[in-house]
């Protein structure tokens, strides 16, 4: 699955409701007033989006790195992937 930074439509919801967007403005504690200010604050999260999955791309060589051990019988031992 592609990383996707978000898109509003002309009423200012998300598109795509499993944009990165959404999952940080979900992350974040309830404005006091959710109307007030929503193009503005989703705008933000989109951008900050875009910055975090351009970084990711750029980065790809290095950006994750994953270490497994497998203990007991069978395959001891571990695997790096990065």
């Amino acid at each position: 699955m592609a990383l996707e930074p978000g898109v509003l439509d002309s009423s200012d919801n998300f598109v795509n409701p499993d944009c990165m967007a959404k999952y940080i403005e979900e992350a974040l504690p309830p404005p006091p007033d959710p109307e007030l200010g929503k193009h503005d604050r989703r705008q933000f999260l989109i951008a900050i989006s875009t910055g975090i999955i351009n970084y990711l791309k750029a980065h790809d060589h290095d950006s994750f790195s994953v270490r497994v051990t497998v203990s007991g019988t069978g395959y001891p031992g571990t695997l790096d992937i990065s």
